[in-house]
């Protein structure tokens, strides 16, 4: 009666290296789509691509659990490793997906994007020579790259008013990483009690 195939501990340490080698090189390019473009601007990176980086480091721990559990099983001869390693290669699994499933929940909930520090915001435009008072601030995200703001701002001085806008839509647009600014303009007459979020 014909036996199984052997197969050989050796050939099973050559593939889990490839697919080692394949996986994180591929990483690396999922990885390097969030390096700065050619003005030096971070963009941040795309959560579909850190979601597949994650993904191939995964797959890459889980080739390096293989090797190591099966040269310790070869060594001690016991099966248990198998399972063991296999559990330690879930958790870490679990902690480094953690803040891709994190920032998918807030944007699914349309909340202030990772990237933008919205305590710093509020300061700047509270703080700004110009403008007097703030009311129905509003930041979220349009896309897993890209965040939006709207703003009404009260201004001191009218005939400054197009001057303060640019300046601040600029300002927003470059240190606090808020691609499409919306705001509007008022004068002290005009102020509101509204809410911000």
């Amino acid at each position: 009666m014909p036996t199984g195939a052997h197969t050989s501990g050796w050939l099973v340490t050559i593939v889990a290296t490839v697919g080692i080698i394949i996986n994180f090189s591929t990483a690396m390019l999922f990885k390097a789509s969030g390096a700065p473009d050619e003005h030096g601007h971070h963009h941040g990176q795309d959560l579909n691509a850190k979601t597949a980086y994650i993904h191939l480091l995964s797959d890459a721990g889980v080739s390096v659990g293989v090797i190591i559990a099966g040269a310790l099983i070869q060594i001690t001869g016991w099966q248990s490793i198998d399972a063991i390693v296999s559990m330690i290669i879930g958790v870490i699994i679990l902690v480094t997906s953690w803040s891709v499933f994190k920032s998918t929940f807030n944007l699914a909930l349309n909340g202030v994007p990772d990237n933008v520090d919205l305590d710093a915001v509020k300061h700047y435009l509270t703080t700004h020579s110009g403008v007097t008072h703030i009311h129905d601030l509003h930041i979220w995200p349009l896309s897993t790259t890209e965040a939006a703001l709207t703003v009404h701002l009260s201004v001191s001085n009218e005939k400054l008013s197009q001057q303060i806008l640019e300046e601040i839509s600029q300002e927003l647009r470059h240190t606090y990483h808020i691609s499409h600014v919306t705001i509007q303009i008022e004068t002290n007459k005009f102020d509101q009690n509204c809410n911000q979020i």
